[in-house]
């Protein structure tokens, strides 16, 4: 009995190594996978950023004010304000949270999403009618920036400017607010905010 009992011990040992083996081979393998499409996943954000920053930053015969602001904020983005020779606290952001207040400086936040990852883009697929966005910026994971401008005329005066102004505000706010909700939609599991970027300087206090 005693013999059999440790022939027994001996068998469920080696079935339980190999169970063991067999694991670690499993979690081996699942972590490369794992590794391989994190990699495949931020090549394809290189790749798709390297197209549109190129198309936004060569572009530089455009005279459109929005554009130029889109321009700008690419060059920010990636972190070439020296040789463009553009200030990245020259401007100030207003990021969608509750209080709907300027948070911080434009480059502090452009920088931890440094790919491009949308321009120009739809709503729904070939439907302009329906609302097209400005850029979508990513970190190359999972969190997203919606950025929308709008270039607001400074040098106008009077009562009427005014108004039109505080309305300029208000409708890039709003837009950016309807994308952010747009995106997140399409992408329930991405972290998603937002950004309205305009030409005012803000005061932060």
């Amino acid at each position: 009995m005693k013999k059999k009992s440790r022939i027994s011990r001996k068998l469920n040992l080696k079935k339980s190594v190999k169970k063991e083996t067999g694991k670690t081979r499993k979690t081996k393998k699942t972590k490369k996978t794992r590794k391989s499409n994190v990699n495949d996943k931020l090549d394809f954000f290189k790749k798709r950023d390297g197209i549109i920053y190129s198309y936004l930053r060569d572009r530089s015969w455009d005279d459109d004010p929005e554009f130029l602001l889109m321009r700008e904020a690419s060059i920010i983005q990636h972190k070439d304000e020296k040789k463009y020779m553009i200030d990245p606290k020259s401007k100030h952001l207003v990021l969608l949270d509750k209080h709907e207040k300027p948070y911080g400086y434009v480059g502090d936040v452009l920088k931890k999403f440094p790919y491009t990852y949308e321009h120009e883009w739809f709503v729904y697929k070939n439907y302009a009618n329906m609302g097209k966005g400005d850029i979508i910026m990513t970190d190359g994971r999972n969190s997203f920036l919606v950025v929308e401008f709008k270039y607001i005329d400074p040098r106008s005066a009077g009562k009427t400017q005014r108004v039109k102004r505080t309305k300029k505000r208000k409708e890039v706010k709003e837009q950016a607010k309807f994308y952010v909700e747009a995106f997140r939609k399409s992408h329930p599991n991405a972290k998603v905010s937002g950004m309205a970027y305009t030409n005012e300087e803000i005061t932060l206090t």
